[in-house]
């Protein structure tokens, strides 16, 4: 498992950790009351995404069963989640700016409203793992703090590294430019490479060594990216699987439509008339269907790829059997 890697990446968590661990007096005053309403620890899962993992069939159907989850001690709280998708999208605003006191608002929210009975609370967006390193200092230290409260455990499906750079590229294209330096580029995935804030996502290791050194040891539980995910997640919680089937995931641009945003991302449009077209050549991109060619990496970019990702990509895929049959 590479563990001399593992130290390492551990280490270096725990020194950018060090500055972090500041007490929030909102935060912590708020808290007190929460452990008062539950006595019973709950359980505070946060799953991270990754995007481009089955997150919004998951997110949509963990909504969609949220009274039967209730029954079963599982609260995915509905108040103010995206209209569309059912995440919890607030979450990264509020860690964004690292503001303790509406986090503390949000949590006590979550806390009135869950059912007596509730067991796990279960709070999602791929954001909280696309804009890790994003956050500063004081914000991971509020995700530690509610440790002290909760327990805490951060959820993560991983896909094969060149599979998600390549479909991490296409989603990029589109998103609005004023919120990422890699969003709304025209650049292919080589220019994306010369990125850091692009290849830090890259970092799977780093990411679960960090969280890691925050929530505790043994508190991040990863997923293979693969069939039946949802079911898979419900399976996880300790839920009965849902009935109805769902997609893995939305499908990303293929090559015209990759080419097409590009030619968009040059004009740089307002971020309304940006997500305009961007739906629009995505809308295109679906009527040509199979019949274009699928994006793929080119050869000197799939070499970069693997060479950024291999060995953290080796300590994750040993992770993930043990990973998923932890008990709920």
């Amino acid at each position: 498992m590479h563990l001399s890697m593992v130290r390492q990446k551990r280490e270096e968590a725990r020194a950018a950790c060090l500055s972090a661990l500041v007490d929030d007096e909102a935060f912590a005053a708020a808290s007190a009351g929460w452990a008062q309403a539950f006595p019973q620890r709950l359980k505070l899962v946060l799953h991270a995404g990754t995007p481009k993992t089955g997150t919004t069939a998951l997110q949509q159907t963990l909504f969609r069963e949220r009274d039967a989850l209730a029954e079963q001690g599982i609260w995915y709280p509905p108040e103010d989640v995206d209209p569309v998708k059912k995440k919890h999208q607030y979450l990264v605003d509020i860690l964004r700016a690292a503001d303790g006191r509406e986090l503390a608002r949000r949590v006590e929210q979550i806390v009135r409203s869950a059912p007596s009975h509730t067991r796990t609370v279960v709070l999602s967006t791929e954001g909280l793992f696309n804009h890790w390193w994003d956050y500063p200092p004081p914000s991971k230290a509020m995700l530690r703090q509610l440790t002290s409260t909760f327990a805490v455990e951060i959820w993560t499906c991983f896909r094969e590294p060149l599979d998600f750079a390549v479909s991490q590229h296409a989603q990029l294209l589109r998103n609005p430019k004023l919120y990422s330096p890699a969003y709304g580029l025209d650049a292919g995935l080589d220019e994306m490479l010369e990125i850091d804030w692009f290849v830090k996502r890259l970092d799977y290791l780093g990411f679960v060594s960090e969280a890691e050194e925050l929530i505790g040891v043994g508190n991040v539980r990863v997923f293979r990216y693969g069939p039946n995910i949802v079911r898979r997640i419900f399976r996880a919680l300790g839920a009965s699987p849902p009935e109805a089937s769902e997609e893995l995931a939305h499908p990303s641009l293929r090559a015209p439509g990759v080419d097409l945003m590009r030619i968009v991302n040059r004009y740089d449009l307002p971020a309304e008339e940006q997500s305009r077209a961007a739906a629009l050549v995505l809308e295109l991109d679906a009527l040509i269907g199979e019949r274009a060619e699928p994006l793929r990496a080119s050869p000197e970019a799939a070499r970069r790829v693997r060479e950024l990702s291999a060995r953290g990509w080796a300590v994750i895929e040993a992770m993930f059997e043990e990973s998923e049959e932890l008990p709920a």
